[in-house]
C-alpha cells in the first residue's frame, strides 16, 4: 500500500482492500516458498527471533465462534493469553456488543507499556477523526502532540508528500 498526502482516507482504506483481496488469490503459496524467493531478510532469519518478511501485524477478528457439537464432545472457544509476541508489535481488534476491543501485544525488548500507550492513544484520535470525516486527506490526519513533537526524520520518498 502507498499512503501519499494528496489520498483520502477513503481512498486509502479503499486501496488497502483491493490489495487484500489481492493477496487472498495467492494464499495458497507456501510461506517457506515465498521467504526464500524473495530472500526476506536473512539476517532477520538467522537470528531467529523475527518474523522475515513482516514486524507488524493488525488483525480484525470480525466473527462468531460458536461452540461445535460432535456426538458427545464439546468444543468451546476461549481466549488464550500469549507468554511471547509472536511479531515486534500486533494489535488485535474484535467486535463484541456493539464495540471494537482493541489488544495490543508486542515485544518487550523493543517497547516500553508507556510508548504502546501512547500508540493506543494515538490510533484512538485517528480513528475519531476518520469517523467524523471519512474524505480526511492523509495529510490532513492529526497524530498525538507526543509524536509531532519527536524530531522529525526526513524520508528520501518524494512521493509520500509527509515531510517526515
Amino acid at each position: 500500500n502507498f499512503p501519499a498526502a494528496a489520498k483520502t482516507a477513503e481512498e486509502f482504506v479503499s486501496e488497502v482492500g483491493q490489495r487484500t483481496i489481492t493477496a487472498q488469490e495467492n494464499r495458497e503459496y507456501p510461506f517457506e516458498w515465498l521467504v526464500e524467493t524473495l530472500q526476506a531478510n536473512k539476517t532477520r532469519r538467522q537470528e531467529g527471533n523475527s518474523n522475515p518478511l513482516f514486524d507488524v501485524v493488525f488483525l480484525l477478528q470480525n466473527m462468531d465462534f460458536p461452540s461445535l457439537e460432535i456426538q458427545d464432545l464439546v468444543i468451546t472457544p476461549s481466549s488464550m493469553a500469549l507468554d511471547t509476541a509472536p511479531f515486534d508489535l500486533m494489535l488485535r481488534a474484535a467486535e463484541a456488543q456493539s464495540q471494537i476491543l482493541l489488544q495490543f501485544t508486542y515485544r518487550n525488548d523493543l517497547f516500553l507499556p508507556a510508548t504502546i500507550d501512547t500508540f493506543a492513544q494515538s490510533f484512538k484520535r485517528i480513528v475519531d477523526q476518520l469517523l467524523e470525516n471519512k474524505s480526511i486527506k492523509l495529510n490532513d490526519i492529526e497524530i498525538t502532540q507526543i509524536f509531532a513533537d519527536q524530531e522529525a526524520v526526513v524520508l528520501d520518498d518524494d512521493e509520500s508528500g509527509f515531510g517526515f
